[in-house]
């Protein structure tokens, strides 16, 4: 009889602990956003992310690493604000832009990504990238449409050589 009752009691515990985690927050779930046109798309691999941030040209890019990370490698275009600093300078990204929110390893976006869905109810789409950005893929194809659009303002008409 005693084994029964111990097993109803883990079973008991397990249930409280787990409506326990979804009241306080620990739900694996993406949380709601405040403003109901405010599209949360949630965790992004970086091959979504990369592809997301070619076809999304007015997106901001908000690296929220340290100083040092930053420095060491980022996207072309980032913006930085450290995690620490995001709850103060959050006013610093602009108004009705979509946001995709980096940082090193995916763990510090966890944090900032519903912060910034409740402080931001304006940002019109609102992601993260879940792992190891694809620095150096996305800042090649920068460079690349950079030069492309270099070249089509530096081409002149050929020159007719005349006898």
């Amino acid at each position: 009889m005693v084994p029964r009752t111990r097993n109803a009691v883990i079973a008991v515990v397990l249930i409280l602990a787990a409506g326990l985690a979804v009241t306080v927050g620990f739900s694996s779930a993406p949380p709601l956003p405040s403003n109901p046109a405010q599209k949360a798309l949630g965790p992004l691999t970086p091959a979504e992310a990369l592809v997301y941030m070619q076809k999304t040209p007015e997106v901001f890019i908000l690296d929220i690493r340290t100083a040092e990370q930053n420095r060491t490698l980022n996207f072309v275009g980032s913006h930085h604000i450290p995690v620490e600093e995001l709850a103060e300078r959050f006013r610093e990204i602009p108004e009705a832009r979509p946001v995709i929110i980096i940082c090193r390893s995916g763990n510090k976006v966890k944090t900032a990504y519903p912060l910034l869905m409740r402080v931001r109810p304006d940002i019109p789409e609102i992601s993260y990238i879940d792992s190891h950005p694809l620095f150096n893929e996305y800042n090649a194809w920068v460079r690349k449409k950079e030069e492309g659009r270099r070249c089509l303002y530096c081409q002149a008409a050929p020159v007719i050589a005349r006898s």
